[in-house]
């Protein structure tokens, strides 16, 4: 569910920022780790179980972000989104998933608009 929240309010702004929180793709590992400290009875099939709803919700999110994006590109003249937390150490592991991204969607989105890759 969208919710837009309005930290400060100024009468001729120069620029607007929009935060858009995100829900991120975690490794299944990592995610078993977490939910058996959370949970240690879980068995191996109700890990699995938890994983396949976590990366629904996480593309469920995904494509959300892309729909509001694309109405903020196309209505509000969109010129630029920055990556929280992204670093000159992380960027090629960035540029390696935009061209993995690519590759899988090629003729479903491009460079403007890309698409969200099924999983």
């Amino acid at each position: 569910m969208a919710s837009v929240k309005v930290a400060v309010s100024a009468s001729n702004p120069a620029t607007r920022i929009i935060h858009i929180l995100d829900w991120h793709f975690v490794p299944r590992k990592a995610f078993a780790a977490d939910l058996k400290d959370a949970q240690p009875d879980a068995t191996d099939e109700a890990i699995a179980e938890a994983y396949r709803e976590h990366l629904d919700r996480v593309e469920a999110v995904q494509k959300a972000q892309l729909a509001i994006l694309t109405a903020l590109i196309e209505k509000q003249g969109l010129r630029a989104v920055y990556a929280e937390g992204l670093t000159r150490r992380d960027l090629e592991v960035y540029k390696a998933c935009r061209r993995v991204s690519t590759y899988c969607c090629r003729g479903k989105g491009d460079v403007e608009r890309p698409c969200i890759c099924p999983t």
